[in-house]
């Protein structure tokens, strides 16, 4: 008999045990407790050091690997234990087994947290006698017969090995064939044990035990995949073979139907008897049955299917469990409107595989119903749109119902770098690329400035990055007036301003997801201004010009106010026009906390999550709420659409809003400002309005004088800032001057 700490040195000083826990070794030859009594100890260690995070968990594996490389004194005793050396190679069975066991619980560690490197080693470890080290790239794996050893242990005479083989089997398998897909690890070594792995599977896959079967579909789902991607017909077809029997013979539990189901609803599913829409139309009625962790991974897939199978649309389904997804996004939040639109921000990606592909195939109605319902927008959106995936590895992609335009190019990775940089260049971001090989801690600007010397920069970058000249010639033909735009990944960036000068149509952006009512004719405005130097001038102007059309009022020119007044007038139904203008700012890090200054004193502010909680006034038609003020129109980044700031929130069926993508300059948000009132006094509709002040802005600081001067007195003291303030206040900073304004619906 002896200690512990006397047989593994070096397992022991990472474990939590008392020092005079004793390890019998002392058994007569053959006895199964000395294996079985390892094995517990190896569990009870994995177990205590697992609080302390996975490098704690990776030591205990790298010691025992290293202990069982080696025949010295450190587990001398138990080699002697050991009935038979199995192999020929040095490596008594209890031995080799002890040590696939802790690789195995450090392998499935590192596959959880991506840590494919460390994975790796693992994989070689496991198998081989050699201790766990770092591979070298490029470096040869010692292959050695995996097949053979995994049927050695499946075949040994020792009962505790003979008993629990087929369950650290399975687990090596699981995680070995994921690591060798992803990681491209061994493939001589992977194809040499598929045999006896596929042989484990389905002689263990029809048990009832809820463990077993989620081992079983692990390893028949990775192998499956692995064999998929290094055409391996044979292994793939037996694999989807088996899964497919497990799923038939109607006995598995839910987590592992989940995972099967999931496998059989991707490309790996497209050799079995049964097809993957089929598998797919099973599987979402039966979404809610499933344990909420489940959930995202079979819509994701299974809708995915289902969704390119038809050419109908988007079934009810589908929808369905869209609808239950979000309901359990949503779940997570605390409750108010803001907290929500940000969650489900954040957990797009369950139905965003699903929106682009059915984007990707010119079925971009079908692709917002199903938007909409993630949203939870009710009515949903019906209205034509014309989808934006400047992003798209394949090249800016760009799609209206019936039509897909994709404009290739070989740089998509590279572009993505560039559009980065340049943006954060004007705009004073600092935006790390997820995944990017260079890594770094830039420095942010905590201001979020412009810099009007990367203006010209960020707008050939910008051309070039939504391959603008191609798109024109690419729509040449194609009327596209009245069109949302849906742009499922959010960037800062004029997109509505540049689409005008090429296609020569506004197109909002799709926010709300629920079908716009019609705009309603202006008779009552809210005009409101405080804290801003520049701001009288401005609502001078909109008071002026719109009660000299016909429209009453409400003047609370420099009147400071509470959150709870300016909400009053907010919720008030009456006013078909809004009109504020006032110092915001978008807070990122927590953009619920965002706000508006409401006061020249600086002691009220209106968060938007307050902002988001008082409800739009569901009348006749829709209102127009005009912020114009700094960072309104900026939304949280994210793969989603704009869903979460002022205007994304602020925009509803009953509510378009128009806002700044950026901390605009005060003169610029006047006269576009100015240049929006008239078109709306005049009776245009809001995006027609929006459109021609748009394209105004773009036009010399004297032009824009020229025509306010025509207004009368109010728009004099504008217009007189214009002509004879300092060079061109509006042509000197670009796009930065005529790209801020956005428009939400």
């Amino acid at each position: 008999m002896s200690t512990f700490s006397e047989a593994f040195p070096a397992w022991h000083a990472v474990t939590r045990h008392p020092h005079d826990r004793r390890w019998q070794l002392a058994a007569r030859a053959g006895d199964p407790r000395v294996l079985h009594h390892a094995l517990t100890l190896l569990d009870d260690e994995l177990e205590a050091v697992w609080p302390l995070g996975s490098d704690a968990v990776f030591a205990v594996a790298a010691a025992v690997s290293c202990d069982t490389a080696e025949s010295g004194p450190a587990h001398r005793a138990l080699i002697r234990a050991d009935a038979v050396a199995a192999h020929g190679d040095g490596m008594p069975v209890r031995v080799a087994f002890l040590r696939l066991a802790a690789v195995n619980a450090a392998l499935e560690i590192a596959c959880g947290f991506g840590r494919w490197g460390d994975a790796y080693d693992l994989l070689l470890c496991a198998l081989e006698d050699r201790p766990l080290v770092t591979a070298a790239p490029g470096a040869q794996a010692e292959v050695i017969g995996w097949g053979t050893r995994l049927g050695v242990f499946l075949g040994s005479a020792d009962p505790v090995v003979f008993e629990q083989a087929p369950h650290e089997v399975l687990r090596w398998a699981a995680r070995a064939y994921q690591v060798g897909r992803s990681f491209g690890g061994p493939q001589d070594a992977l194809r040499d044990a598929a045999t006896v792995v596929l042989r484990v599977a389905r002689s263990a896959g029809h048990t009832g035990d809820a463990e077993a079967q989620v081992l079983v579909v692990s390893a028949f789902s990775q192998l499956a995949s692995w064999a998929m991607a290094y055409h391996d017909e044979t292994v793939w077809q037996d694999a989807v073979t088996g899964l497919e029997a497990l799923l038939l013979g109607g006995r598995l539990g839910p987590d592992a139907w989940a995972q099967a189901i999931v496998t059989l609803t991707t490309r790996a599913g497209e050799v079995g008897r049964v097809s993957p829409a089929t598998w797919a139309a099973r599987a979402l009625p039966r979404l809610a049955e499933l344990p909420a962790s489940h959930r995202p991974l079979v819509l994701h897939a299974a809708g995915k299917a289902l969704a390119l199978d038809r050419e109908d649309g988007v079934s009810p389904a589908l929808l369905a469990a869209a609808d239950a997804a979000s309901q359990d996004a949503v779940a997570q939040a605390h409750g108010d409107r803001a907290a929500d639109a940000i969650i489900l921000s954040q957990h797009y990606d369950h139905v965003r595989g699903v929106v682009s592909a059915l984007a990707n195939r010119g079925r971009v109605s079908a692709a917002m119903r199903l938007a909409g319902r993630w949203f939870g927008a009710r009515p949903p959106r019906q209205r034509s749109t014309l989808y934006c995936a400047p992003s798209d590895p394949r090249g800016p992609t760009y799609a209206v119902d019936g039509r897909e335009v994709v404009l290739a190019r070989a740089d998509a990775d590279a572009a993505l770098a560039r559009v980065t940089s340049a943006t954060d260049a004007a705009l004073g971001g600092s935006t790390v690329i997820r995944d990017a090989l260079a890594r770094g801690n830039p420095e942010v600007d905590p201001r979020a400035l412009v810099h009007a010397s990367g203006a010209a920069e960020f707008e050939s970058t910008l051309r070039d990055f939504y391959q603008l000249e191609r798109l024109g010639s690419a729509f040449a033909r194609q009327d596209l007036a009245g069109l949302g735009l849906f742009l499922p990944h959010v960037f800062r960036h004029p997109v509505q301003a540049l689409l005008l000068e090429v296609l020569g149509h506004v197109f909002p952006l799709v926010a709300s997801h629920e079908e716009a009512a019609a705009d309603r004719p202006l008779r009552r405005a809210l005009v409101w201004t405080a804290g801003v130097q520049t701001g009288e001038a401005e609502t001078r102007v909109a008071v002026d010009v719109l009660e000299a059309n016909g429209v009453e009022v409400v003047d609370l020119t420099n009147r400071d106010l509470t959150p709870d007044q300016l909400l009053e007038h907010y919720i008030d139904p009456s006013y078909d026009l809004l009109w504020l203008v006032a110092h915001g700012a978008f807070n990122a890090g927590r953009p619920s906390a965002s706000t508006i200054q409401l006061d020249w004193d600086v002691r009220h502010f209106l968060t938007l999550d307050a902002w988001a909680a008082a409800a739009v006034p569901a009348t006749n038609g829709r209102r127009l709420l005009v912020l114009n003020l700094c960072e309104s129109g900026i939304a949280q980044q994210s793969p989603a659409p704009p869903r979460v700031g002022f205007g994304p929130l602020l925009a509803s069926r009953h509510q378009a809003v128009v806002g700044h993508l950026w901390s605009v300059e005060t003169m610029a948000a006047v006269a576009f400002g100015a240049l929006l009132v008239v078109r709306l006094s005049e009776g245009a509709s809001y995006v027609d309005a929006f459109a021609c002040a748009l394209r105004a802005l773009r036009s010399t600081s004297s032009d824009i004088a020229t025509a306010l001067e025509r207004l009368g007195a109010a728009a004099t003291d504008v217009a007189t800032r214009l002509r004879f303030g300092r060079d061109d206040v509006l042509a000197d900073r670009g796009v930065l001057t005529w790209g801020s304004p956005a428009f939400f619906e």
